[in-house]
This record gives structure tokens, sequence and C-alpha cells, in this order.
């Protein structure tokens, strides 16, 4: 575990409390991840709308190198998998048919500052408008969907990995990863950004639905 020393003050009050954030977790790249303990309906079947909200910072250049991959190898495969592409982010959102791909969102993150990270879905696997991307309380708008092959993978539900022969490890650091079972509006991104400064962090358990997993990362 490594100390969290966010280099910002939130930029405004937010109705949401905060609470002492002192650790993250650092991931090398070569094997670091852990799995999702448990399971849900919002881990393994993307159907219904949901949302994951994490911090990272990370300063290299990779290819696809994920942030984390929930989902389900039962028939239909239905996962989402989250990377750091380049100098940005992107996902892929497979249907067990085809996969849905989005990359190089909000490009200059891997800038070694904290960014606040949030994927929403509204219950759709392909279509148009299936996710909302926020990064830093911002909503991205440019993140059209490319396709490819479905893929399949044994192992769903890891941190800090993906789903190939290569693994995809993260090399970067990551914080406050949470899971909700709906999909967090304009203003719940906002609240969960502002509430961050330095130390502290949203106080996600005092939000009228809490999250269904919540990895504090050591804290």
């Amino acid at each position: 575990m490594f100390p969290f020393p966010f280099s910002f003050v939130a930029p405004t009050a937010s109705g949401l409390a905060d609470i002492d954030n002192v650790y993250s977790m650092e991931f090398d790249g070569v094997d670091d991840y852990f799995q999702a303990a448990g399971t849900s309906d919002v881990i393994n079947d993307f159907s219904n709308p949901w949302s994951v909200s994490w911090w990272a910072k990370w300063t290299y250049s990779p290819g696809f190198d994920c942030f984390w991959q929930f989902g389900s190898t039962a028939s239909p495969v239905r996962y989402v998998l989250a990377w750091a592409h380049s100098t940005g982010i992107g996902y892929s959102i497979s249907n067990s048919a085809s996969v849905g791909i989005s990359y190089n969102i909000a490009n200059g993150l891997n800038d070694g500052n904290w960014h606040n990270i949030i994927f929403t879905g509204n219950g759709n696997t392909s279509g148009a408008g299936i996710m909302n991307v926020y990064v830093d309380g911002v909503l991205n708008t440019d993140t059209p969907l490319g396709t490819g092959a479905t893929s399949f993978s044994s192992t769903m539900n890891n941190i800090g990995r993906g789903y190939n022969t290569a693994n995809r490890y993260f090399n970067g650091s990551m914080d406050e990863l949470a899971i909700f079972d709906y999909q967090l509006d304009s203003d719940q991104v906002d609240e969960i950004y502002n509430a961050t400064s330095t130390g502290k962090t949203a106080d996600l358990s005092a939000m009228a639905t809490p999250p269904v997993a919540w990895y504090r990362m050591g804290d």
C-alpha cells in the first residue's frame, strides 16, 4: 500500500460527506492484480444499469493496459473492460456476439496526477449511447464505438489486469474503486469528484444508494 497524496484541492464544496483517505494501491504492470470478492448482478451481467467509479494515476503511454474487467463467462458472455490507452483511456463492452470498442478518450491523462474516471451504462450491451464516460466530473461525448470480434476470458472480475494471454497488467496507482447497480447521473458524479481533496475522499456509504462494492485500496 502506498500513500495517496492528492495534488489538488476539490474545486467546489460538495453535498456528499468526505472521509480520510491515506492509502492507494500501486500496480507494477507485471503481475499485480486482484479479483473482486463476491458476486452481484451488476458485476456478472451488464444488461442492467450500472456504474463504476475509480481514481487512477499513471505516467506511461501503454497500448491496452487494463484498469479492470468485470463480467460473466456464462452464456451469453458479457463483460466491460476498462483500459489505459496511449495518453487517455478506453473501454470495450461485449454482448457475446460482438465487442464495441472506444479508445483514446480524454487524452493527456498520463500526467502523473490523480484522475477520477466514471463509467455508467444504461443496461444495453450493443448499439449507440450504451456508455457515459466522465473524467474529473466532465462528461466526454466523443466516445464512438468501433467493433471487433467477440472474445472469451476464462477469468473475470479482475482489478489490475485484463483478459488475454498477455493479461494487460496496469502500471500505475488506483484507489476508491466502487461498483453501483444503477446509472449515476451528472449530479452524483459531481458529488463524488468534488468531495475529494488532499487526504479526503467522498464517503460513498453516505450516498442515498451506496455502491454494491467499494474497494478502498488500503483505507
